[in-house]
This record gives C-alpha cells, structure tokens and sequence, in this order.
C-alpha cells in the first residue's frame, strides 16, 4: 500500500527519505555536514559528524513498497561505491586526519507513517 501521490518519481521519493533521515540524525545528535556529496562517479547522500567528530558517510534507503527486504539494499556493490568516496573525501585537506564511520538509514514509505531505523557502523573499509 503507497501514500505517495502518483508518478512520484524515484528521484523525489529518495529527496524525501534523505529529508526524513538528516531530520532523524540531527534529532539523534549528529551534525549533518552535506548532502548528496558526489566525489567523482561516487556520491555519499549523507555526510554528517557524531558528537566524537568522526565523520559518518551515510547511506540512505527509501523505499515505498515491501516487495524486498529494505536491509538488502546496500549490497557489496554500494558498499565498495561508499568505501571509495570516502577514500576520496579524506584525501581532501578539509577531511584529513579524521576517523570515519559508515552508517545506513532506511526510511520505509509503506505505511502512513514513515518509519526510519538507523544502523551506525553498518560496515567497515576492511
């Protein structure tokens, strides 16, 4: 069951879940630094900084229908997109030197409300 208008475009769909997700993050204490931050072919949709300042790349999921498991959306795939932009970021003079994180908000549009669940250290670069 959707409650999104009709023809609203993935495009809009993953706005709105980044716009739920940074609200979710900033309520939970982090810092939101940027959004949909490209780093050449990569993009991070969330660049934010915990109370620590560790940098966390986060990815998030939206998704309006339960055909798939949300938790399977960041394959092995996403994760490698994900290490090299931050590879990338941290090459940066502005980002040296700074620990990072990598985290994954999914934001499930199926219901009337949203439902946002936050993994903190979803993965690691190793």
């Amino acid at each position: 069951m959707k409650f999104l208008r009709r023809g609203a475009s993935r495009h809009a769909t993953g706005r709105r879940g980044e716009r739920l997700a940074a609200r979710y993050l900033r309520r939970n204490g982090l810092r939101v630094l940027q959004r949909n931050l490209h780093l050449g072919h990569d993009e991070i949709d969330l660049l934010a900084q915990d109370r620590s300042g560790t940098l966390v790349l986060v990815e998030v999921k939206t998704r309006t229908t339960t055909r798939y498991p949300i938790e399977s959306y960041v394959d092995g795939r996403k994760r490698a997109h994900m290490i090299r932009a931050a590879r990338a970021l941290l090459a940066t003079t502005a980002y040296q030197q700074r620990g990072i994180r990598f985290d994954v908000v999914t934001v499930d549009l199926t219901e009337r409300s949203p439902t946002i669940r936050h993994w903190p250290n979803a993965f690691d670069a190793g």
